[in-house]
């Protein structure tokens, strides 16, 4: 599903290279090897765009290869967290609506295995620092939460599918997410949420992961003076 290879992306960039250096003999460089691994990921790219996005960034940390994807989520990056969520949630031309309830407007029934309750406490206990503060910051900008007549949460079948995604690119991205994944079913839950909505589901992904990546380089920029 591509929510959790970025790190064996890597390694196997690394190790692809050594190999053909090794097997085309002397005389070949970094180089010439370069552009045959790059044409290779590409290609494995094309089969998902949440691994698509994972492996645009391998090749630009290992090559400084920048894909018309990669200009898209640069582009996304710069943009404030409150911005990004007010136009997935907030309106009726917001993304929420647009590709995901319009779409789905005759449904009879969506996937719903309560994974956000599960999500956020995994979040709580495994993330720290700067992506949990931003969690806590945004508060209810966070995710989709409709509300009923006196203004509380409403139980509606819809929260998984709008807000996973999302809650699992941050997930992945900020801290070491394989314990959740693997336990009680999650990946089959996410695979059925992804097969309702494949274009959503990888929206909420993406946007996921940029939040936790914006937060982390906050962590780590160096002080102004």
């Amino acid at each position: 599903m591509g929510v959790h290879v970025e790190v064996e992306f890597a390694k196997s960039y690394g190790a692809f290279s050594a190999s053909l250096l090794t097997q085309l003999g002397p005389g070949v460089t970094q180089a010439l090897i370069d552009p045959i691994v790059t044409d290779a990921f590409q290609k494995m790219g094309l089969m998902d765009e949440s691994m698509a996005i994972q492996i645009d960034r391998i090749l630009f940390e290992k090559t400084g290869a920048r894909s018309e994807r990669f200009e898209r989520l640069i582009s996304e990056f710069q943009r404030a967290p409150d911005a990004m969520l007010q136009q997935l949630w907030q309106g009726e031309d917001s993304h929420v609506q647009r590709v995901l309830l319009r779409n789905h407007a005759d449904a009879a029934s969506w996937p719903s295995f309560k994974l956000c309750e599960g999500l956020l406490k995994e979040i709580s206990e495994r993330c720290e620092g700067a992506p949990l503060q931003l969690i806590k910051a945004l508060g209810r900008q966070l995710l989709w939460a409709p509300q009923d007549s006196s203004g509380g949460p409403t139980n509606n079948p819809k929260l998984d599918v709008a807000n996973a995604p999302l809650l699992t690119g941050f997930l992945v991205q900020a801290c070491d997410a394989n314990r959740w994944l693997q336990s009680r079913d999650h990946l089959a839950a996410l695979r059925q949420i992804k097969a309702f909505d494949p274009t959503w589901f990888e929206l909420g992904l993406r946007t996921g992961a940029i939040l936790a990546m914006k937060a982390s380089h906050q962590q780590t920029e160096p002080p102004r003076v």
